[in-house]
């Protein structure tokens, strides 16, 4: 179980200021990141003049959002309150329970702006691609990056699904990795065309065509708009054609299992 503790993340207005500039300060933040936190860097919500404490705490299940500004808690409410029982029931982990995901944490940080959310990553995470929103993960903390515009729900169920894909499973393959999020993502599935049926019906018979393109990919820069899309659609064919289906990829699925809650 994740002990409730504050990661090295301070708000953008301290960033700004000049907190966190050095080259000591912005190395501590990203071994924070990439190597866990030792304890004592850690601790309780601090008060709210604390360069770690973000304008706005809210708090729905395992996600606790950090933002610049007021949000809408209805929404994010809606979009993700329901998503750590979603991802549960699909895949079916076998040594976790949706009791033990909820009290994990997965920490959101939400920008007020786009030029302030890439302005962040470039400070905090050099590398990040651009993209409208980003998963960090490391050892001891599961970190969501996105800023406020009208597709927030679904970038935050997207990112969010792969968080807690990460809490349930360790390194699934890229193309099933992004097939799920992207699958995830859309709270209205009805409303995207149906995949076509596809002829292999289980995952130990998918070798052809598409499905071997996506097999050979392992870096995310390497994945096309048509390769996200071809994943999306096998893995709601998995999830969505047959009781077979869904067995095959909870089959497939399971030796990437965590023998215990991230």
């Amino acid at each position: 179980m994740a002990v409730d503790t504050w990661p090295i993340v301070p708000r953008p207005q301290t960033v700004r200021r000049g907190w966190g500039k050095s080259g000591i300060q912005r190395l501590a933040v990203l071994a924070c990141v990439a190597f866990g936190s030792p304890s004592a860097w850690l601790g309780a919500a601090p008060p709210g003049d604390h360069p770690y404490a973000w304008p706005v705490e809210v708090q729905v299940g395992p996600f606790h959002i950090h933002s610049e500004t007021d949000v809408d808690r209805t929404t994010l409410s809606t979009a993700l309150g329901r998503l750590p029982e979603e991802v549960f029931a699909t895949l079916a982990p076998p040594s976790n329970s949706p009791k033990e995901i909820t009290q994990s944490t997965i920490h959101i940080y939400l920008f007020r702006d786009q030029r302030t959310y890439q302005q962040y990553l470039a400070w905090f995470v050099p590398a990040a691609p651009n993209r409208p929103a980003m998963f960090v993960k490391g050892p001891s903390s599961l970190l969501v990056f996105a800023y406020q515009r009208s597709e927030l729900p679904q970038d935050l169920r997207h990112e969010c699904a792969h968080a807690l894909i990460h809490l349930h499973f360790q390194q699934l393959p890229l193309w099933l990795d992004e097939g799920l999020a992207e699958y995830f993502e859309r709270t209205n599935p009805v409303d995207v065309p149906c995949p076509k049926k596809f002829p292999d019906s289980s995952l130990d018979q998918a070798t052809e065509g598409d499905w071997a393109d996506l097999e050979a990919i392992s870096e995310v820069g390497q994945m096309t708009r048509h390769d996200y899309d071809q994943a999306y659609r096998r893995v709601r064919h998995l999830v969505e054609d047959s009781e077979s289906t869904l067995q095959s990829l909870q089959r497939y699925v399971r030796p990437f299992a965590r023998p215990t809650p991230r």
